[in-house]
């Protein structure tokens, strides 16, 4: 809850005298006719990432279970009238029951798990705390999974008060706009470059991490290293880069000598790769790279915040996080500008299988 609607709520109690008392949720239930039944949203709204509710939470306990009683075996809460079975019978035909837990169908997402107030935030932070993205992309891989209204507020609820997103968030930088190098296709223009040294060295010797970035898709690759000597870049460039995606058009980078040594040269020459180093004065030539590094960093910083001694460990998982990110220039994530969809994550593994 933001400190905004608690400072509102403050503001307009003022003008009342009242007397604080508290009640236990236990013996304070709300009855069933007193509550509207939830109204899933439909997949326009879900659309919409500025999707908002005057309700927190999807769904109150009591509806959850009057609807799911209903679905296992035609059973009606008790003291309820005939309107209010109507209603109930109505609803559920909205909902699936899967292992004893309520689905609603979408067009665009099939079926997702509604959600109610007694595990809204649970669920949310267990997406959010693999990747620690932020608000955007935790609701993108939200709405996959789950539904009901007010959702996307408690998305913000739990990004906001995270703690490790919170150390490693800094001011927002303006948005670049796509570097004047023109690219036709996926993998014809390559940004090469090295993070570190990095403090500590794992436990596996690795000091650095080689990066290439393809300027089409923005599709990263990373690898953790012991060194950045020619050697070590010329065999990344071919076993991770060349012989997955293809020998790039054009590749740049800084002026390394790792990366402008008489062997790198050769390469190039060899593969027939029109090598374009930045120059000395503008640097940021190469910002594709430059920022999708500090993107790395801040990623990789949260994955590993706790045990930093493996960093190189965790390095799979940042990779896959930024691949499946939805960047700000495309308007989609690496994977959907390469493949043409989400690839899969330990999130979509975890997703209910039905006829």
């Amino acid at each position: 809850m933001t400190s905004g609607r608690l400072a509102r709520w403050a503001i307009i109690l003022r003008e009342y005298e009242y007397d604080l008392i508290h009640r236990k949720g236990t013996k304070n239930p709300a009855d069933h006719l007193s509550r509207s039944f939830l109204e899933v949203e439909n997949d326009e709204s879900s659309e919409n990432v500025e999707e908002s509710s005057n309700s927190l939470f999807s769904m109150d306990i009591l509806r959850y279970h009057a609807l799911r009683n209903y679905l296992e075996g035609n059973k009606y809460p008790r003291d309820v009238d005939e309107e209010f079975r109507n209603k109930l019978k109505n609803q559920s035909r909205k909902y699936k029951l899967v292992d004893g837990k309520l689905f609603s169908y979408s067009k665009n997402y099939g079926l997702r798990e509604v959600l109610h107030e007694r595990n809204v935030q649970e669920k949310i932070e267990e997406i959010h705390n693999q990747e620690h993205t932020g608000i955007n992309n935790t609701w993108i891989k939200v709405k996959r999974k789950f539904t009901g209204n007010g959702i996307f507020e408690m998305v913000k609820h739990v990004v906001s008060f995270c703690d490790r997103c919170q150390r490693f968030t800094g001011n927002p930088t303006r948005r670049h706009e796509f570097d004047p190098i023109k690219v036709t296709k996926p993998f014809e223009v390559l940004g090469i470059d090295a993070i570190g040294p990095i403090n500590p060295i794992s436990a596996n010797g690795s000091r650095y991490i080689l990066t290439a970035i393809d300027y089409v898709t923005k599709w990263p690759v990373l690898k953790a290293v012991e060194n950045v000597q020619t050697e070590t870049v010329v065999n990344f460039l071919i076993y991770d880069v060349i012989m997955n995606y293809g020998v790039p058009k054009k590749l740049i980078s800084d002026r390394g000598s790792n990366f402008v040594s008489d062997t790198a040269v050769e390469l190039y020459k060899f593969l027939g790769i029109d090598h374009h180093p930045t120059t000395s004065y503008r640097p940021q030539s190469n910002g594709q790279v430059e920022r999708f590094n500090q993107l790395i960093k801040n990623v990789l910083s949260k994955i590993c915040l706790f045990d930093k001694e493996n960093w190189d460990l965790y390095l799979w998982k940042a990779m896959l996080t930024i691949r499946t990110m939805k960047h700000r220039v495309t308007g989609n994530s690496p994977s959907e500008m390469l493949y043409g969809f989400e690839i899969t994550t330990p999130l979509t593994w975890t997703a209910p299988v039905t006829n």
